[in-house]
């Protein structure tokens, strides 16, 4: 199933090539997890929202079996003067459902800011954005068959991703 959604967008941007400046972009993203990322531009200035869906709990993986959905608020400064370079800062909010390491029902919930560094170049013949960020983040779990409730707060969310751009701004 994941093959075949990538599959589809990758077609789908191969045939949006030649587009000057892209509306977004889908990939994946590596880091304190692994799983698929997508930014969507609201407008020209800057304004985008990023999609995420990671496996395991808090982005991490020690045997579990858990997905985790974000989204987050970004605002793009740009950093040169060909349009290549920005940084951004914003925050966003995450929630996953599964199972944790001794296969108890887990739910969890997290806010975090964000910070990075955005590369987008239309040079090739595929639009190509790469990120890097850095989103410490404060958890809430509930642990639900033993009814035990945890809040954390992770430093070590710096993340990477790769994405090809969609459509026209």
């Amino acid at each position: 199933m994941l093959k075949n959604f990538l599959f589809i967008f990758l077609i789908f941007s191969l045939t949006n090539s030649f587009t000057q400046e892209s509306k977004g972009a889908i990939g994946l993203r590596f880091g304190y997890g692994w799983g698929l990322s997508g930014k969507y531009f609201l407008d020209r200035n800057g304004n985008a929202l990023e999609f995420t869906v990671k496996q395991g709990v808090h982005g991490t993986l020690y045997n579990t079996s858990v997905l985790n959905f974000g989204t987050a608020y970004q605002k793009h400064f740009e950093i040169d003067r060909r349009g290549k370079w920005f940084v951004y800062v914003g925050g966003g909010g995450n929630i996953g459902f599964g199972k944790n390491a001794p296969k108890q029902a887990i739910i969890s919930g997290g806010l975090a800011p964000v910070v990075g560094l955005d590369f987008w170049t239309q040079n090739l013949i595929v639009p190509f954005n790469l990120s890097f960020d850095y989103a410490p983040t404060f958890y809430y779990d509930r642990i639900t068959k033993i009814k035990k409730n945890d809040f954390s707060f992770s430093y070590l969310n710096f993340n990477v991703a790769v994405r090809v751009g969609l459509g026209r701004l």
